[in-house]
C-alpha cells in the first residue's frame, strides 16, 4: 500500500475530527428537531379529528338541533372562516417568537370552541364554538411547517413536510369509523367535550417538551412590526406567489370541502350507498390520503434529487385530480366508486406541496408569512366553498326523505371543477425566480 507522503497524517487527522465535529453538531440538533416534529405532526393530526369530525357527526347534531342542509354547512364552514382570519397575523407570530409558544397559546381557544360547541343548542351557539375552534386550530399545520424550516435542511422540506401530513392525516381517520362507533354509545356533546380535555393537554405538552429552535437569523432579533408588515406585503406583491395560489387554495379548498362533509352526502345520494358503505367508502378514502401525503411527499423529493421539477411533478398529480372529479361529475365510476374516492384522495393531497416549494422561493425569514398567506386564501376558499356547496344543492328542492337530487351534487362539483381548470391553466404559465 505504500508509505503516506510526509504530512498526510495532518490533514486525515484533521479531516476525522472535524467530521467528528461536524457528526455531533448534526445530533445534537437533530434530536430536538424530531421531538418538535413528532410533536407538531400529533398537533396538526388533533386539527384533522376536529375539521373531519362532522362529517360522521352532523347527521346527529343537525337531528338534535334541527338543522338544514345550508344550516349544517353554514356550521362546519364557519369553522374555515375563523381559521383564514387569523393567518396573516400568525404569520408574523410564528416568524417573530416561534411555533412552540404560539401553538401552545392558541390550542386553549381550540379547547373552549369545543366546550361551547358541546353545550350549544342551536345553529348560532354551534356557530360560535366552532369559530372558536378554527381560531384555535388555526396555527397547527403552519406551525409544524415553519418548525421545518428552522431544524431541517431546505432540500428535505418536502419530504418534513410530507411526513408531518402523514401523520396528521391519521386524524382523518380517526373522524371515520372509530367516531362512527363511539356516536353509537356516547352522544355527540360528549365527544366534543372530550376533543376540549384532548386539546387541553396538548397544549400543555407543547409548552413543557418542545425546544426552542435554533437562534433567530437577523431578521428576527426584534419586533420591528412595520417592517414584517412590510414584508408580508411584499409577499403579496409577489408574481411566484400568485403563480401558485390559485390553483393551491381552489383544489385544497375542494377536497377538503368534500372530505370533510360532502362526500357522505354524495356517497348517499349519487352513489346511491347505505351507511355502512359509505362509512366504508370514508375509511378509504381517509387510507387515501395518509398514503398519498407520504408518496406524493417521497416520489417528489425522489424525482427532484433525479433532475425533475417539483412543480411540473405537482402538476401532474393535480392534472390527475381534475380527471377523478371528471369521472365523478360525469358519474362514470359505477360500481368503481370506492376506487374513484380512493383516487380522489390520493392525488388530492399533491397541491399541498407547494407550501414546501414557496417556502423556499422566499428568505427563510419570511417562511411563516409565506406559508400562512397562502393558508388564509386557502380556508377563505374552503369556507366559501363548503357553504356554497349546500347552497347550491338547496336550488333544487328536497326529495321526501329531506335529500337533494344527484343532479344537485353533481352540478356543485361541476361549477368547483370549472374553476379549478381555469386556475390550473394560470399555473401553467412561466415561474419567476426566488424571491427575497
Amino acid at each position: 500500500m505504500g508509505v503516506p507522503p510526509r504530512g498526510a497524517e495532518a490533514p486525515q487527522e484533521w479531516s476525522v475530527a472535524r467530521e467528528m465535529q461536524h457528526v455531533t453538531t448534526v445530533a445534537g440538533r437533530t434530536w430536538p428537531g424530531v421531538v418538535a416534529f413528532v410533536a407538531f405532526a400529533a398537533v396538526f393530526l388533533l386539527q384533522e379529528v376536529y375539521r373531519t369530525v362532522l362529517a360522521v357527526a352532523a347527521p346527529s347534531v343537525a337531528a338534535d338541533t334541527d338543522l338544514s342542509a345550508a344550516d349544517v354547512g353554514f356550521v362546519t364552514s364557519i369553522y374555515f372562516l375563523a381559521f383564514a382570519a387569523v393567518q396573516l397575523p400568525l404569520g408574523i407570530l410564528l416568524d417573530r417568537f416561534g411555533p412552540r409558544r404560539v401553538v401552545a397559546a392558541f390550542l386553549l381557544f381550540g379547547a373552549g370552541g369545543a366546550a361551547v360547541f358541546a353545550i350549544s343548542d342551536g345553529m348560532t351557539g354551534l356557530a360560535a364554538g366552532r369559530a372558536l375552534t378554527g381560531l384555535g386550530m388555526s396555527c397547527c399545520l403552519m406551525a409544524a411547517f415553519k418548525a421545518n424550516t428552522l431544524w431541517w435542511p431546505s432540500g428535505r422540506l418536502v419530504l418534513a413536510n410530507g411526513g408531518v401530513l402523514t401523520i396528521g392525516s391519521l386524524g382523518v381517520l380517526i373522524a371515520a369509523t372509530p367516531l362512527e362507533h363511539l356516536l353509537a354509545v356516547v352522544d355527540w356533546r360528549v365527544v366534543f367535550l372530550g376533543l376540549g380535555a384532548v386539546t387541553l393537554f396538548a397544549a400543555g405538552a407543547v409548552h413543557s417538551l418542545v425546544p426552542e429552535p435554533p437562534p433567530p437569523d437577523q431578521h428576527a432579533e426584534r419586533a420591528d412590526w412595520p417592517r414584517l408588515w412590510r414584508e408580508l406585503a411584499a409577499v403579496l406583491r409577489s408574481a411566484v406567489f400568485w403563480r401558485f395560489a390559485p390553483v393551491t387554495m381552489l383544489t385544497q379548498a375542494m377536497w377538503i370541502a368534500y372530505q370533510g362533509l360532502w362526500a357522505a352526502p354524495w356517497l348517499e345520494t349519487v352513489a346511491s350507498l347505505d351507511r355502512p358503505d359509505v362509512i366504508r367508502h370514508l375509511v378509504w378514502l381517509a387510507v387515501a390520503i395518509a398514503v398519498g401525503f407520504f408518496f406524493s411527499s417521497v416520489v417528489i423529493d425522489a424525482l427532484r434529487r433525479g433532475g425533475w421539477s417539483p412543480p411540473t411533478v405537482i402538476g401532474i398529480g393535480m392534472a390527475l385530480f381534475l380527471l377523478v372529479q371528471l369521472l365523478l361529475v360525469l358519474d362514470l365510476g359505477g360500481r368503481f366508486s370506492l376506487v374513484v374516492w380512493v383516487a380522489f384522495g390520493l392525488f388530492g393531497t399533491v397541491s399541498v406541496a407547494f407550501y414546501a416549494i414557496l417556502s423556499q422561493a422566499f428568505s427563510g425569514h419570511l417562511a411563516g408569512r409565506v406559508n400562512t398567506t397562502l393558508n388564509l386564501l386557502v380556508f377563505v376558499s374552503a369556507f366559501l366553498i363548503q357553504f356554497g356547496v349546500g347552497e347550491v344543492i338547496e336550488l333544487w328542492p328536497a326529495r321526501p326523505d329531506g335529500g337533494h337530487p344527484a343532479v344537485a351534487h353533481r352540478a356543485a362539483m361541476g361549477i368547483l371543477l370549472a374553476l379549478q381548470a381555469l386556475a390550473f391553466l394560470w399555473f401553467l404559465r412561466p415561474v419567476p425566480g426566488r424571491q427575497d
